[in-house]
């Protein structure tokens, strides 16, 4: 009997992998949720913050969860960017940029939540029309004293950073001709510095000449007498 009754116990349930997943999944854009709510909060209700984002409004401000997500976005990032507010709700901001530059701005988030001072720092992020210059400052967003994201404040620097390539361009081409006319200057230096040598050496050769000359005038053992065409006697020799 007693053999009987253990062949009739159920067998223990099987793990449910997705379940757990899901309830993970809940739990998360419920606290996503709450963070939301939270912030909207502030905004209503903290005077200097939403004074701030009024000032601010040339700029882009948007606010992120402690996982890097958007919870918050003003006018002038949707205009920016070219998307509209529900792309963004709920997106990770790694999204918005460039991959060469994701581990930077994690690591710069993550030093923002540890209320580290991070300094402003520039990367190229997604719009629509194609990859935009910004300047990136960033701040610990607290509520009731515990950490619920961060506010960003993003500064398009298009312009600046077109400018910047343009001088750098003006730059390497204003070192090219440097170097060419260098070498320009150089290279008629040397063919000055030749010409003077050959001017020395024939200078050297015509005074050569004239003493050699004069030599055998003063020498010749005949009187010798130089007339101009005026009959001006211009030189008699020793005879």
């Amino acid at each position: 009997m007693e053999k009987k009754r253990k062949k009739q116990q159920k067998a223990p349930p099987q793990k449910n992998n997705q379940g757990k997943s899901s309830v993970k999944k809940m739990s998360r854009e419920k606290k996503q949720s709450k963070d939301c709510e939270q912030i909207e909060d502030i905004l209503q209700k903290n005077s200097a913050l939403y004074k701030l984002v009024i000032e601010n409004m040339y700029d882009s401000l948007y606010t992120l969860d402690t996982e890097g997500c958007f919870t918050f976005v003003n006018d002038v990032l949707l205009a920016r960017a070219g998307y509209p507010r529900e792309w963004f709700i709920g997106r990770s901001c790694l999204e918005m940029v460039q991959p060469r530059d994701r581990k930077a701005v994690q690591e710069g988030l993550k030093s923002v939540m540890r209320g580290e001072a991070v300094p402003a720092f520039e990367l190229a992020y997604r719009t629509v029309s194609g990859p935009t210059w910004v300047e990136i400052n960033a701040t610990p967003l607290i509520y009731d004293g515990r950490l619920i994201g961060v506010l960003v404040i993003s500064r398009d620097i298009s312009d600046r950073k077109k400018i910047e390539e343009e001088l750098k361009l003006y730059r390497n081409n204003l070192e090219e001709l440097v170097k060419t006319r260098t070498k320009e200057l150089s290279e008629a230096n040397k063919k000055l510095q030749l010409e003077i040598n050959e001017h020395k050496k024939t200078e050297k050769a015509l005074k050569n000449s004239e003493l050699y000359c004069r030599t055998i005038f003063q020498n010749t053992g005949t009187a010798m007498v130089i007339m101009e065409e005026d009959t001006t006697i211009s030189l008699v020799n020793a005879e």
